[in-house]
């Protein structure tokens, strides 16, 4: 029965280029089973349970019950966490947000951190009865200044990504200019599956433009291109993915340049803000955007224990309202996201604000310090690479003052021909892994993870 969670498998032979295939269709579109999901999965089918012999044993008490949207959960529905006797692992991680045996540096800090406890816990208890997918919605439109109705969730980054690209070659198919879908362009250096997934011709069977840079030159270049295929009667773009800023240069391309080209021919400009994230910078009241895609799993959840994703439609402008017709027709089920990775999701991101904040501060002085450091040959920060590009959609709401915008908690470096990359990250004392925005310090080298099998490329 593999119907059990939603979930369905098909399987290819082991090291065929199918396989391959399958493997980097999954990776590229983020349409990926959740460990919560596959654990629900396993529960059902009796494979997973403890303290029985030649079982896999649970890897988390983890909510694993599978529920419809509109479920109820009573008292009985939740897993006890053995070590912390509290009912699912990942429901109220975010309340406390500071152990009993460290205590605030002094008394502004005492009175900041009780009004931020005060709001949480306030928060925290309408956890029991909101529906968890509603209240990350809910969550995500206060802050960007929109009905809740214009967020949609995804089961992750890549996904929410996808989902914004699909809409976009669904109204260019509709308008019977370009009955493959247009092409798509990828402006700037961007996370390797975003060029990935658009350069896949059975998802975008009219290619991509990829532009590199994402600097004036390409710009240039970009505008030039769009002249001379309106003249020459070519395939139309359909969509302009680019972030803001890139992962990992941290460059900020000219925003109010592309809306006036996407205005101009008639392309939809999609920004993936999950580096500077939507409390930070600005996109949607701007009129910037079209539709902004988020990685929830980095700083919105916080702890890296959860995936998600979401699509903020923009209702100011034409293409965002189209968008926002076509998502209500064809986004369906929260394109896979499971109830048990909404309620932590949902539950970690009751302080989001505060720790954004949190973080835009250290980072800050972080980089600061690590700018004037002669081991450091480079650093890519906002702050340096393009502070007036950034600072010209700088957050100006401050959410009722849970929030001070900044430039995220993202930085890269190269260090100095002296000193030996190898030793220096297996010294550094942090915790390594290839993720972002957790409530603790990541570092990893992301050349090598990213792009291990096309070095020359980056």
């Amino acid at each position: 029965d593999m119907e059990v969670a939603d979930v369905h498998a098909v399987i290819f032979p082991a090291q065929t280029s199918f396989a391959i295939e399958a493997k980097s269709y999954w990776q590229h579109t983020g349409e990926v089973l959740s460990s919560r999901r596959a654990e629900s999965a396993l529960v059902q089918l009796g494979m997973c349970q403890d303290n029985i012999q030649h079982k896999l044993r649970r890897v988390t008490p983890s909510f694993h019950k599978k529920a419809d949207d509109d479920s109820n959960f009573s008292e009985g529905d939740w897993e006890i966490c053995p070590f912390t006797n509290q009912r699912h692992l990942a429901l109220f991680p975010s309340v406390i947000l500071y152990p009993s045996e460290i205590q605030p540096s002094d008394a502004h800090d005492q009175d900041e951190m009780s009004k931020t406890n005060d709001a949480i816990s306030q928060r925290g208890e309408q956890l029991h009865t909101l529906n968890p997918f509603e209240g990350i919605k809910q969550r995500i439109a206060s802050i960007v200044g929109t009905p809740s109705s214009s967020v949609f969730l995804t089961s992750s980054g890549m996904a929410s990504i996808y989902a914004a690209l699909r809409s976009a070659r669904r109204r260019e198919i509709l308008s019977s200019r370009s009955p493959g879908g247009g092409s798509s362009v990828v402006f700037g250096f961007p996370y390797l599956d975003t060029l990935k997934m658009c350069s896949r011709p059975e998802l975008v069977p009219d290619g991509v433009a990829f532009f590199g840079h994402g600097n004036e030159q390409d710009l240039n270049n970009l505008e030039k291109m769009l002249k001379d295929r309106k003249n020459d009667n070519n395939v139309a773009i359909s969509v302009l993915i680019t972030e803001f800023p890139s992962n990992p240069l941290l460059k900020c391309p000219d925003l109010h340049k592309l809306r006036s080209l996407a205005d101009e021919y008639d392309f939809a400009l999609v920004v993936d803000d999950t580096i500077g994230n939507f409390a930070n910078v600005d996109l949607i009241q701007s009129g910037l955007a079209d539709a902004i895609c988020t990685s929830l799993t980095k700083l919105f959840n916080g702890r890296g224990d959860a995936m998600a994703g979401s699509v903020v439609i923009n209702p100011h402008t034409k293409i965002g309202q189209w968008m926002q017709s076509d998502m209500e027709k064809n986004h369906y089920n929260h394109e896979g996201l499971w109830p048990g990775d909404a309620f932590a999701i949902n539950a970690n991101s009751v302080d989001f604000l505060f720790r954004s904040s949190k973080i835009n501060e250290t980072s800050e002085a972080l980089a600061d310090w690590l700018h004037e450091r002669d081991e450091v040959a480079a650093l890519y920060y906002p702050k340096y690479t393009c502070p007036e590009g950034y600072n010209a959609v700088l957050n100006k709401n401050n959410v009722g003052g849970e929030h001070k915008p900044g430039y995220g908690g993202l930085l890269s470096i190269v260090l100095a021909n002296h000193i030996c990359q190898r030793t220096f990250y297996d010294k550094l004392d942090l915790s390594k892994g290839p993720s972002l925005g957790t409530n603790f310090s990541l570092v990893c080298p992301y050349t090598l993870l990213a792009h291990y099998h096309e070095l020359d490329f980056a």
